[in-house]
């Protein structure tokens, strides 16, 4: 987020957006599903992340900006990164995990309409502190 001292200008279509004075905040969204950084952005892939340099899902430095980039970046990021990787690992490979929207709805009696973003009932809403729209009911299942 920064404070906007000019005009914000598009140079894909030449088009000018009237934002002297605005507070701007970048879509952390948008850019997780940026086809120029992420391959197949759209779609849910754990395993991008064990991907290595020379495979087509492979996360391109800088792609993920969850501890943020420069000298205010987070110093521990690698650490981090690094811990969340292995444990994704050791949790993926003993769980099965699936929506269960339909169940929820009878369980509840919602009856109202099936809100989505592109195709999907959990998407993120909110400002400032993002969270996922009507929380995201699953059935997560020890593999046998």
């Amino acid at each position: 987020m920064r404070y906007s001292t000019t005009d914000f200008h598009l140079d894909v279509n030449g088009v000018s957006y009237p934002t002297r004075g605005f507070m701007l905040w970048d879509s952390i969204v948008s850019g997780m599903r940026w086809e120029g950084d992420w391959v197949r952005g759209n779609e849910f892939l754990p395993e991008r992340w064990f991907a290595g340099p020379d495979e087509e899902l492979h996360v391109k430095k800088n792609a993920w900006r969850g501890f943020g980039l420069g000298p205010r970046g987070c110093i521990g990021q690698d650490l981090a990164m690094t811990e969340l990787k292995l444990a994704l690992a050791v949790v993926a490979r003993e769980i099965d995990i699936e929506c269960a929207w339909d169940e929820w709805d009878v369980k509840t009696g919602y009856k109202g309409p099936k809100y989505e973003m592109d195709g999907h009932r959990c998407y993120q809403v909110g400002v400032a502190v993002p969270h996922v729209s009507g929380g995201m009911p699953v059935h997560v299942r020890l593999r046998k």
